[in-house]
């Protein structure tokens, strides 16, 4: 059985998913790993899968945040994020994690934006050597 690369897993189902829905497409992703005894590198896929699509011109993100963001908020955290990635279209996914408390954390194919405010009281709470 021949091998497939993460990247050309990650190609395949980026050309899937151009002709079918996303639950076929991710269903054969799923199978494809599976088969191929890649389960426990399904992140890297992914992350491979964001690259792949920022080359594209298409910016993966997930963003979370402590409590539901008004339109004029997401719009300037989405603007933010499309030029930090280099896209021209933005994809976000939003989940809430109260323990960051407030602001932001946005997690992108490239790097992370840590804007939220328990980062920001665990930086000012770390002792600085003088």
């Amino acid at each position: 059985m021949k091998r497939y690369s993460k990247s050309e897993l990650a190609k395949a189902y980026l050309t899937l998913s151009r002709s079918e829905s996303p639950k076929v497409a991710v269903r054969a992703l799923a199978a494809a790993l599976v088969t191929a005894r890649l389960t426990h590198e399904v992140e890297i896929v992914v992350r491979e899968i964001s690259r792949q699509l920022l080359k594209q011109g298409v910016v993966m993100a997930e963003v979370i945040t402590a409590h539901d963001l008004s339109q004029e908020l997401t719009s300037s955290i989405e603007t933010l994020l499309r030029n930090l990635g280099g896209g021209k279209e933005l994809r976000a996914t939003y989940a809430q994690d109260k323990n960051i408390i407030g602001g932001f954390i946005a997690k992108l194919p490239t790097h992370e934006v840590d804007a939220s405010v328990a980062s920001t009281l665990r930086r000012i709470s770390l002792p600085t050597s003088a």
